[in-house]
């Protein structure tokens, strides 16, 4: 098993107390959907989430950057996504927390 495979499974069980999680490739990594709208990836060993104008400004507060990737034209920013901080991770109710704002702000 790869390290991010290792990642996204130990993300995938702390993310269960949220309910039914679909986990599935995603890209170069792993998408979560729940209720049929995608609210979280894991990208090279980071968990990012999708955000709202306020899931967002509170994660840029902590440090947070949004999902970002090189083209052959320049880097390109997803500001609908944005990474989890390390610390939170670490932090099962926090996350809970964060990733229950991602849902609803996938559904928006």
């Amino acid at each position: 098993m790869k390290a991010d495979d290792t990642f996204a499974a130990a993300v995938e069980d702390l993310l269960a107390p949220l309910g039914p999680i679909r986990r599935g490739r995603f890209f170069g990594g792993e998408g979560w959907k729940h209720g049929g709208a995608q609210f979280a990836m894991v990208m090279k060993g980071t968990l990012y989430l999708r955000t709202d104008a306020a899931l967002a400004a509170r994660l840029r507060a902590l440090g947070s950057e949004p999902f970002s990737y090189l083209t052959r034209r320049g880097p390109v920013t997803v500001k609908a996504y944005h990474a989890v901080p390390g610390d939170l991770i670490e932090d099962p109710e926090a996350l809970l927390e964060l990733a229950a704002l991602a849902i609803a702000a996938s559904r928006e």
